[in-house]
């Protein structure tokens, strides 16, 4: 028997979505048939799943998987359509974004991202700063000391290359 339980949650069918269409490269060339329907429906679910407030990095999530896969124009206008949510998401979206930016090749897209990145790298080695300062020099009680050590693995190491055109989040 097979069971089947259904929900409303955009925010997971977007998800779904850009997993299938990364399933779907992964799996072409090795099981054309699998790989093909793995797109169908990455993009079937792109286009009949209704946004909420908590769904939108996931749609852009999945926009950017489509691009890569497809190459069609109607992800990219819509990652496109989408540079202010994701220079201001940058460090929840900036993973998968980074791959689908070179292939977009828009100028003021890479630049947006590019200085959105900058400010990021900027306001982790600010936080970097204050823990390091903390660590160095102690706190009185000792209780938040013993914090910044696990707190220092969760700043991203974020590398912008001098040919400003590659971006690492480490």
């Amino acid at each position: 028997d097979r069971w089947v339980f259904t929900e409303d949650n955009p925010r997971r069918e977007l998800t779904t979505a850009a997993q299938m269409a990364a399933a779907s490269r992964v799996l072409k060339g090795f099981n054309d048939t699998l790989s093909t329907q793995a797109l169908h429906c990455a993009r079937a679910l792109f286009d009949v799943t209704e946004m909420d407030g908590r769904s939108k990095s996931a749609k852009v999530h999945a926009a950017a998987e489509l691009y890569l896969t497809t190459s069609d124009d109607k992800y990219k206008n819509y990652l496109l359509s989408e540079t202010e949510f994701i220079t201001q998401a940058i460090s929840s979206v900036g993973w998968y974004i980074g791959r689908a930016e070179k292939k977009i090749n828009d100028a003021d897209f890479t630049k947006a991202l590019r200085e959105a990145m900058i400010t990021l790298r900027n306001k982790a080695q600010k936080h970097l700063m204050a823990f390091l300062i903390v660590l160095i020099f102690g706190e009185p009680d000792g209780i938040f000391k013993h914090s910044v050590l696990i707190n220092i693995s969760y700043i991203p190491l974020i590398l912008i290359s001098s040919n400003q055109n590659t971006f690492t989040m480490l």
